[in-house]
């Protein structure tokens, strides 16, 4: 026990809403005690709150990641482990609770003032067939969306690093913007963060497969990077985004290679967006 409340401290959250990322790490890392408390934390979870889905551990700290219908939240669960050992039983209880905060936390977000929320703007890339599935086609729960190329579709999150919400029209009806005005913002915003040095990237892609990890905004930023870019030198390449978290790029001569690493991360992803290859044209055309 002692060995594990040392652990606890080492990871130690404060808070509802915390941690860095929301990556996730693998169950099998946590102390042996705590993952019979995550476990339990989930089945308490999931049996109850059908609309609530545990996507697995955060990669720092220990928590979890929750999915509340399509929005991610990042959640502690040190304290909650703390008060079941202090009063055991108490798991439910406990979990309640934490449900109606999240909930709470989650309002206060989609009325949050615009100029609170401009800068933590940004574009991720969906498909069609997952935002038919994720919003409703009218009303203000519709997501803000724009059609970027085929299939693949341009939506909006509020990012704080704890928590991902989606843009929707209320966002936009409550903020007073337009879509042209979100989409400016939220590129603005992509620019502003550490960027993919796409030039040395699509060089090097020429000769090799070149896979991008771990960050949601890679494909983003790629391809809106190449719609600005003079295709004519890249006529070679073809991406893969089979992933909200993974980008593959590379020379048209290994579409084999290319089209096996973009299904694999298609089946194993937490976040699938496509399990097609695109070949860079003046368009974007589906292999």
């Amino acid at each position: 026990m002692l060995g594990l409340l040392v652990w606890l401290a080492v990871a130690g959250v404060a808070g509802l809403i915390v941690g860095k990322s929301l990556r996730r790490g693998p169950v099998a890392d946590m102390p042996r005690e705590a993952q019979d408390f995550y476990l339990a934390f989930q089945r308490s979870l999931e049996d109850r709150y059908q609309d609530l889905q545990v996507l697995g551990p955060t990669q720092e700290g220990f928590g979890a990641v929750l999915q509340v219908g399509h929005q991610e939240f990042a959640v502690p669960l040190g304290e909650l482990f703390l008060r079941e050992r202090a009063f055991p039983g108490s798991l439910n209880e406990n979990v309640d609770r934490m449900c109606q905060e999240l909930n709470e936390h989650l309002a206060s977000i989609e009325s949050e003032p615009f100029d609170l929320a401009m800068t933590r703007i940004l574009p991720q890339i969906r498909t069609g067939d997952w935002v038919r599935e994720n919003s409703p086609s009218m009303g203000p729960g519709k997501l803000a969306t724009l059609p970027l190329f085929e299939d693949l579709i341009l939506c909006f999150v509020l990012d704080d690093a704890q928590s991902i919400v989606f843009v929707t029209e209320g966002h936009l009806k409550f903020w007073g913007i337009d879509l042209v005005s979100l989409e400016n913002l939220a590129t603005k915003n992509l620019e502003d963060k550490a960027g993919i040095p796409t030039d040395s990237l699509m060089e090097k892609a020429a000769g090799e497969v070149v896979h991008l990890q771990g960050d949601p905004y890679d494909a983003t930023r790629l391809l809106l990077a190449m719609q600005k870019t003079d295709l004519a030198s890249v006529q070679s390449l073809a991406i893969g985004l089979p992933d909200r978290d993974s980008v593959l790029l590379g020379p048209k001569s290994e579409i084999g290679t290319l089209m096996e690493r973009v299904e694999e991360d298609y089946q194993q992803g937490k976040h699938p967006v496509s399990p097609r290859v695109y070949e860079v044209r003046s368009t974007f055309d589906p292999s």
